[in-house]
């Protein structure tokens, strides 16, 4: 089966499951198809449901900002210029164990509970994403 019938089958899938995100995973999976650091393109196992997001702190808090696979990281935070980078990530959702993996972009360690939440928050209401509900099993 070529790539581009893999795509097809997946967003069938996702569309057929409304997105649902049952797991959360940090770190890419090994099978991943490129070198995803330097793509702009679709990868498998995520086909075109897979891109870039920046983790921001303010006085507030966290939050972060996510763009689909074509955009950059240096993209999003013109979005918020002057705002405090916290990290950079990537992401990927496989409908296949319906996982959302999470990878770290940025030298300086794990994700802390606040600022995982805050890049499920953009994920799910952002980007390639928006719409998909997490619910735990």
């Amino acid at each position: 089966m070529e790539l581009k019938e893999i795509n097809t089958l997946l967003e069938q899938e996702l569309n057929e499951d409304k997105k649902l995100i049952t797991n959360v995973v940090k770190g890419f999976p090994k099978d991943v198809s490129h070198n995803f650091k330097d793509a702009h393109k679709t990868l498998y196992p995520f086909g075109s449901l897979w891109g870039r997001g920046v983790l921001f702190k303010d006085e507030k808090g966290y939050f972060a900002l996510v763009d689909s696979y074509g955009s950059s990281h240096s993209n999003i935070k013109r979005k918020r210029e002057g705002k405090k980078v916290e990290k950079t990530f990537y992401f990927g959702y496989n409908p296949r164990n319906k996982a959302l993996y999470i990878e770290d972009g940025s030298i300086g360690g794990d994700f802390n509970k606040p600022g995982l939440q805050a890049a499920i928050h953009a994920i799910t209401n952002m980007g390639p994403l928006k719409g998909s509900i997490v619910k735990f099993r």
